[in-house]
């Protein structure tokens, strides 16, 4: 069974988004899974587009001019799985910024070094790791 639903989002900008996919089909993309996710502008929507290989891009589009959607495809279920993993990521750390904006407390995590994380938090500097707290 195919699934698919729209909606809109106005603000200053307006933003129709579609999903469509035949849920979890056990497997690889041979098995026939996918989810599809398009982004359409409706106006006033500010949005750039690429598509790189390693640091080499390939399309470097902004809307208006060469596009007015974005559509992202993934085939198979574990795709599926970490689309979903990776988009709730973009959700917590977008809703976080949203929380700092408001006066809340940055909390800065640097996963750049290779450090061990001992889970403690510095509420003077606001960084997770080792330190006085």
């Amino acid at each position: 069974m195919i699934r698919k639903i729209y909606n809109e989002f106005h603000s200053c900008n307006m933003l129709g988004v579609t999903v469509e996919h035949n849920g979890y089909q056990g497997g690889d993309s041979g098995h026939g899974g996918y989810v599809k996710i398009n982004i359409k502008d409706l106006g006033g929507t500010n949005m750039t587009c690429k598509l790189k290989m390693g640091d080499k891009v390939l399309v470097d589009a902004k809307c208006y001019d060469d596009f007015d959607s974005i559509e992202l495809s993934v085939f198979g279920s574990t795709e599926r799985a970490t689309l979903v993993d990776a988009l709730k990521m973009v959700i917590k750390e977008l809703e976080h910024a949203k929380h700092l904006e408001s006066g809340g407390k940055e909390i800065f995590l640097d996963l750049s070094k290779d450090e061990e994380f001992d889970g403690k938090l510095n509420l003077d500097t606001g960084i997770i790791g080792a330190g006085n707290y």
